[in-house]
């Protein structure tokens, strides 16, 4: 048994709150009692390989952490200060901008509700997410991207405020110097990341937020990106780069705030601005800072859940999923 395995399974006092935040961290299922939980741990232990940064270093993050339960609250610093817009709807159709485009055209429609009407949503909580990554100007999609900024707001469902904000910089491994390009498009500095924990770190940091709060497990809980991105693409790089595998919640489908938008308003695809400009609202902060661009996503989340938006998985790794289409049958033999 290697010293990395030693520090999870020699202690007999462990509490059952750090062996699910440790079953967390490894992608495994942290339900059941404490002799079930120590049995799965030490099965995973013994028969799966370690990768290179599992090691006493990384697993002391959350080997000696008592987890204790969080009652949420809300952070006003992270709610939208913008108003209501009293614009008159337009019955002409909204414009079309493309996916990509950052200044949006002419406003023919904003979308306002003068009778909100929100509904009961699927999950308890929701996860807002948009990663920001290393780039060069002109670089393409084969770029080997690596996430710099890893920030998340944790959504309650039913009131749809901001409870709590997981928010990270990250060291890059493969090219940790940024171009000059990067950091003036993020405003993140060379000093920020070079002072960050690489993403193996940060993400037992995140596991242990999310076992705070029991999701995805305890608590049913998915994400909100804007476009499939983040998760699709950034997460799955990052991962490969970094050795690990991808954390269980980030297989699971999650919602595309951009697709619901347009199907819930039967609109054109928008960005970030395009949304809240349809509101007749500006984003709020930095674009291209993750925690702003984040926050913004909350803000256009909170008003769709307000107008009466559902919100159900509509993306996975492979396709975007059509909530409506009728079920495939099978054809008979």
């Amino acid at each position: 048994m290697t010293s990395w395995q030693t520090t999870y399974t020699t202690s007999n006092t462990i509490s059952v709150e750090v062996l699910r935040a440790q079953l967390s961290a490894l992608g495994l299922d942290p339900r059941g009692h404490k002799s079930v939980l120590k049995k799965r741990l030490k099965h995973y232990l013994t028969h799966i390989q370690r990768e290179p940064w599992q090691n006493n270093a990384y697993v002391s993050l959350i080997g000696d952490i008592e987890v204790e339960p969080v009652t949420p609250k809300v952070f006003k610093e992270y709610e939208s200060t913008a108003q209501t817009s009293t614009l008159p709807v337009s019955d002409t159709p909204a414009s079309s901008t493309q996916e990509t485009e950052k200044d949006a055209k002419p406003i023919t429609q904003f979308f306002t509700s003068s009778k909100p009407n929100p509904k009961p949503q699927p999950f308890d909580y929701y996860l807002c997410f948009d990663v920001e990554a290393t780039c060069e100007e002109g670089g393409t999609f084969n770029y080997s991207h690596e996430i710099i900024e890893f920030p998340v707001l944790l959504i309650e469902s039913n009131t749809f405020n901001i409870v709590d904000v997981f928010h990270s910089y990250v060291k890059p491994s493969v090219k940790p110097k940024l171009t000059e390009f990067c950091k003036k498009l993020t405003g993140i500095p060379q000093t920020t990341v070079d002072a960050s924990p690489l993403f193996p770190e940060m993400l037992t940091e995140f596991q242990v937020f999310l076992h705070r709060y029991q999701l995805f497990y305890g608590k049913s809980c998915a994400f909100i990106t804007d476009g499939p991105w983040d998760i699709r693409d950034f997460v799955r790089k990052q991962c490969k780069i970094s050795g690990i595998p991808r954390p269980s919640y980030f297989s699971l489908p999650w919602v595309d705030l951009r697709a619901l938008f347009a199907h819930f308003y039967n609109c054109e695809k928008f960005n970030i601005d395009g949304m809240l400009a349809r509101y007749g609202l500006q984003f709020e902060g930095r674009p291209h800072s993750g925690i702003d661009d984040t926050r913004n996503i909350a803000i256009i989340a909170k008003r769709l859940w307000g107008d009466g938006a559902l919100f159900l998985p509509n993306r996975t790794l492979a396709k975007v999923v059509d909530i409506n289409a009728p079920p495939k049958l099978r054809k008979p033999k």
